[in-house]
């Protein structure tokens, strides 16, 4: 794998995937982040058999090939450098270069790595400002008490005959 892409797309697509990273991982490599690198794009990846992030940056990839690195360190790192990020991984060493800065980051084993799951089919599709304004709406009824983890979520419910979404929460 060997390829160059700008910094901002690789800081908000690295950032984007690192959120959804558990704070304390069952096993290493559900702390990482999955670069996969192919046709003038780069794939960036988590998943922790709950939650995942999956996003898709431009890069000019020269080599083809997947990596799996440290999510946090990922993170840190392309937060502070500027410039276009250079990226090759030789054996298990990925090898990150933006001006004067070099890092040597190990990776992560990818045959222990889950495969992401299947996102299925579209049925519609919503303005990301709608969303915000609907969560807005009902996220002061969310409950602040963990004893019932049922009631600390936002209940989404699409009726796709209607063409609508619901969205509905409580504290009791």
């Amino acid at each position: 794998m060997k390829l160059t892409v700008e910094q901002g797309h690789l800081a908000a697509g690295v950032g984007y995937a690192a959120r959804s990273l558990p704070a304390r991982p069952p096993v290493p490599v559900l702390a990482g982040i999955l670069l996969d690198a192919q046709d003038g794009k780069l794939r960036i990846s988590s998943f922790d058999y709950e939650v995942s992030a999956d996003t898709m940056v431009p890069a000019t990839v020269t080599e083809a090939g997947r990596a799996l690195i440290s999510g946090r360190l990922l993170a840190d790192i392309i937060s502070t450098v500027r410039g276009a990020v250079h990226l090759e991984l030789t054996g298990s060493r990925m090898l990150l270069k933006a001006g004067a800065a070099r890092f040597i980051l190990p990776t992560l084993p990818l045959e222990e790595y889950p495969a992401l799951p299947d996102l299925g089919t579209t049925f519609g599709t919503l303005a990301g400002s709608d969303l915000a304004e609907a969560v807005a709406q009902v996220a002061c009824a969310v409950s602040r008490e963990e004893a019932i983890p049922l009631l600390t979520g936002i209940g989404l419910q699409h009726d796709r005959e209607a063409g609508t979404i619901t969205l509905y929460a409580t504290d009791r």
